[in-house]
């Protein structure tokens, strides 16, 4: 399995609109691949989230995002994504695994 994990930052006031495009984003990436997202808030810092997806391997991942990427919604999904960021902290940082072990 392929697995990307994002750590960024939500104002607190977009938090609900946030989720809402979380859930349409979603649906689109299912509807062009096999994936499985997670959402978490972390509970010291009450702005940090952490996005966990899980695909079926790295070359689904990218040739699903092909797809994905062709779709005129998604755009229009990120750029509201981005509006719901910390604006002092508007890094989005992504890191890459292959899962090894699933227990």
């Amino acid at each position: 399995m392929f697995i990307k994990i994002y750590e960024y930052h939500i104002r607190k006031d977009r938090e609900a609109l946030f989720l809402s495009i979380q859930e349409k984003a979603a649906s689109i990436y299912q509807a062009h691949m096999n994936c499985e997202v997670m959402l978490l808030k972390s509970v010291e810092d009450k702005t940090k989230w952490l996005e966990i997806s899980r695909y079926n391997s790295q070359d689904d991942y990218l040739n699903g995002m092909k797809r994905v990427n062709e779709v005129p919604a998604i755009q229009y999904l990120f750029k509201e994504f981005k509006s719901c960021l910390v604006s002092d902290i508007l890094d989005i940082q992504e890191q890459n695994y292959l899962m090894k072990l699933h227990i």
